[in-house]
């Protein structure tokens, strides 16, 4: 997850004490630097996110309470009103003990958030250095709600995955879906920063995006298409959006052990489709 405006990455800058300058920062200075640019950019996003507080903690109940609590929560997640997800920020490479976070939000979305910046100032990939300018890059991964591949059913090529995918746009039904998603499925959007980061969160997704497609009817041309220079199957769907002028998006799908790992958006440059 990268944010893109005007066609290049979105750039920040930290700002310090003049005194401070120069300096490296510690664990939890890199986890505010993350925390603050991923509420900056979620904002610019149009996304209902601020920072997680807990009122009903009490002061003695903060100090000896074993839990560790979120850092951002998402309100209306997926535009599902009342649907929260709760978002822990890490530095990439650092490690979250999941038995302190706490029962009460298990039942929620929960995910953490690993950060990578490129520090403009000095040139150089993940390193934390108060007073610079930099570009960031997320990777997600879900928590919660736990899940498994039990119940899935592994194909034998990646074109049948792809077929069984264009078919579920064709009748915009999710039914046969669940099967051939890896739990870990992710699913990446050229025009949107936050991804999903497991079947579960795609599937809630899609289901209710499949029946808005229903009502508005605007699905016109479904296909099963291939990328000519990397081998990937894809789902070609042409969309008229709400301006009334027609879109060609690439549904582009990473497959392994007969499921399907992850599926990436792409608009498509294919005015004769």
């Amino acid at each position: 997850m990268k944010l893109i405006m005007n066609g290049e990455p979105y750039i920040f800058h930290h700002n310090c004490n003049i005194n401070e300058k120069g300096l490296q920062m510690n664990f939890e200075e890199k986890r505010e630097l993350l925390i603050n640019n991923l509420l900056d950019i979620y904002g610019k996003c149009g996304m209902d996110a601020q920072a997680y507080q807990n009122h009903n903690l009490s002061f003695w109940k903060k100090i000896f309470n074993n839990k560790i609590y979120p850092d951002i929560v998402i309100n209306d997640f997926h535009s599902s009103k009342g649907c929260k997800a709760y978002y822990y920020v890490l530095p990439k490479g650092s490690t979250l003990d999941i038995n302190r976070i706490p029962t009460e939000i298990q039942g929620s979305w929960v995910k953490i958030i690993y950060g990578s910046v490129f520090c403009l100032d000095k040139q150089q990939p993940d390193l934390y250095i108060k007073g610079c300018s930099y570009a960031s890059q997320y990777f997600s991964e879900a928590v919660f709600p736990k899940q498994n591949n039990s119940q899935c059913t592994p194909k034998s090529s990646d074109k049948e995955l792809a077929e069984i995918y264009t078919k579920a746009w064709v009748e915009l039904d999710i039914t046969n879906l669940y099967q051939i998603l890896d739990k870990d499925f992710h699913y990446d959007n050229d025009s949107i920063f936050d991804d999903m980061a497991s079947r579960d969160e795609f599937l809630d997704y899609l289901k209710g995006k499949f029946n808005t497609l229903r009502k508005t009817k605007s699905v016109i041309k479904v296909q099963l298409g291939k990328n000519g220079e990397t081998g990937d199957w894809a789902t070609i769907v042409k969309q008229i959006q709400n301006d009334g002028t027609p879109i060609v998006c690439g549904f582009f799908l990473k497959c392994s052990n007969g499921l399907i790992n992850s599926i990436s958006i792409r608009e498509m440059d294919l005015p004769n489709f």
